[in-house]
């Protein structure tokens, strides 16, 4: 199986309004392109000490559910290293978000593969 770079984001910049990392977007609708995804999150150069984001996965159990949170973290403080979420099978209608907690407004990069 050929492991892909199914969406990108380049500096996309995250605030305190919930954004996609599919499409970065505010309206967070479900994307229904099943596969094995995991999200890569590098912010080792924007993060500073007392920034807090937060992360989110969302997927919907079945066809007709509606999407619930699978998976979260939380980034504090400056980074050393990026971030990478567990490989998870996503099919029903998935979204994954970041939001800013605490601090200002950060730029980050982002990839979410699919293998």
């Amino acid at each position: 199986m050929a492991v892909t770079a199914a969406y990108e984001r380049t500096a996309e910049t995250i605030s305190n309004t919930e954004k996609s990392l599919i499409n970065g977007s505010t309206t967070l609708t479900a994307n229904t392109t099943a596969g094995v995804y995991q999200l890569f999150v590098d912010g080792v150069a924007n993060m500073v000490k007392g920034d807090e984001f937060q992360i989110s996965v969302y997927e919907t159990v079945r066809a007709s559910g509606t999407m619930r949170l699978v998976f979260r973290a939380v980034l504090k403080n400056a980074q050393s290293e990026v971030f990478v979420t567990p490989a998870l099978m996503l099919l029903q209608g998935w979204q994954m978000t970041m939001l800013r907690i605490s601090a200002s407004d950060r730029a980050f990069d982002t990839s979410i593969r699919k293998g």
